[in-house]
């Protein structure tokens, strides 16, 4: 299994000191104020991949993962299907624990592995960042 984050920073307020409440920063400024203790945890923790020859049911290849959120909920897969995918974006990644915004894109197609799980990660964590403000 191999876990993998989206480079987000946040900022939450340390116990019994002042400072701001948990925040997105952008690339401004922001960080390193008195009593925040900066993190590289992204929002929602980090997700795993794990190969689908490890669930119990279902049919899978040789380049197929199950992505596992932080509480070990089955929330989507990614996987380079055989057949019916643009070569140079033969990679699927698709989130299935959730209903996403229709603003949100819910699956895509990406040229790499490393390209899936990242706009698979940024995708969740912009559906979570919203359904919590």
């Amino acid at each position: 299994m191999s876990r993998f984050n989206l480079a987000l920073v946040m900022r939450r307020r340390a116990p019994g000191r002042g400072g701001s409440r948990s925040s997105e920063t952008g690339g401004r400024g922001g960080l390193g104020t008195k009593g925040d203790v900066v993190t590289t945890e992204p929002i929602g923790g980090p997700l795993t991949l794990r190969h689908a020859s490890k669930r119990s049911s279902g049919t899978w290849g040789p380049d197929d993962y199950d992505v596992i959120d932080s509480r070990g909920r089955d929330i989507g897969r990614i996987s380079k299907p055989r057949a019916g995918v643009p070569p140079d974006h033969a990679w699927e990644w698709a989130i299935t624990g959730a209903v996403v915004m229709p603003h949100l894109p819910s699956h895509g197609f990406c040229a790499s592995l490393d390209e899936a799980k990242a706009k698979f990660a940024e995708t969740w964590r912009a559906w979570l960042a919203h359904t919590r403000s």
